[in-house]
């Protein structure tokens, strides 16, 4: 399905079932004034706890948050060459891609990346990548046709939602946002979707638009070509607390 155009932003995203605009790349930050160089400050005579403390490796991932279940992203700065292909700095509607850290160990790291129909595990270096922690969660479950949205262990909500037809189901496995996207009024899409890193492997061979999945407004039921429908209530919070990264479940 095709994405149509927003505002000032127009992108063609093809995303399974849906329609909807991609948003501009934000403007660059303004650059700081020059400012004079403070003078250099008189060396101090080094010592066993200065020496012990320039050997000691810079900690690479930030300490967790102290409460709640919690799970760290990976902004990708420079695209990122794989066995199973480059997962770019930018997706398709230029924003940034950040994605989840499945496995970490010193300054290596293993993260989940949308190549492929289900995203692929790869391995990365660590020190190259922007991390954080993040504590939201959303897990779709088909057959009770419900979504619940958790903040660490608080359950922030619990909603009805339609999902893929039987020729179009939608995938289950381990997904993550990989863009948030605002429509115009008017849109069936509107007000805003969650493209996700799932991807529809049975499409209509009438069907002209893309086969990415999404979180958007939509009717409940079996009736979608395997986009995740939710009411606004449900899109107004995902809005306000499912970042770029969020991890999305989907289960059968």
């Amino acid at each position: 399905m095709r994405w149509g155009g927003l505002g000032l932003a127009v992108a063609a995203l093809a995303c399974a079932g849906c329609a909807g605009a991609g948003e501009s790349s934000p403007a660059g930050a303004a650059q700081p004034a020059t400012q004079l160089e403070p003078a250099a400050a008189a060396a101090e005579p080094a010592t066993p706890d200065t020496q012990a403390a320039a050997k000691k490796p810079k900690r690479v991932v930030p300490a967790p948050p102290a409460h709640g279940p919690a799970y760290l992203v990976a902004r990708i700065r420079r695209p990122l060459r794989t066995p199973f292909g480059t997962v770019p700095d930018r997706t398709l509607y230029a924003q940034p891609v950040w994605a989840p850290v499945v496995r970490h160990h010193g300054d290596r790291g293993r993260l989940l990346v949308p190549l492929g129909k289900r995203g692929r595990v790869v391995s990365a270096d660590l020190r190259k990548v922007q991390l954080q922690w993040r504590e939201v969660r959303v897990v779709v479950d088909l057959s009770a046709e419900r979504m619940v949205v958790r903040d660490g262990r608080q359950r922030l909500g619990v909603f009805p939602i339609g999902n893929g037809a039987p020729s179009t189901p939608t995938p289950t496995g381990r997904f993550f946002v990989t863009d948030r996207l605002e429509f115009g009024q008017g849109s069936p899409y509107a007000p805003f979707a969650f493209g996700l890193s799932a991807h529809v492997s049975q499409l209509p061979a009438s069907w002209l638009g893309g086969d990415q999945v999404a979180i958007h407004y939509g009717a409940m039921g079996a009736v979608s070509h395997g986009c995740i429908h939710a009411g606004l209530d449900a899109i107004e919070l995902l809005k306000r607390r499912a970042a770029l990264g969020t991890l999305v479940i989907v289960k059968a």
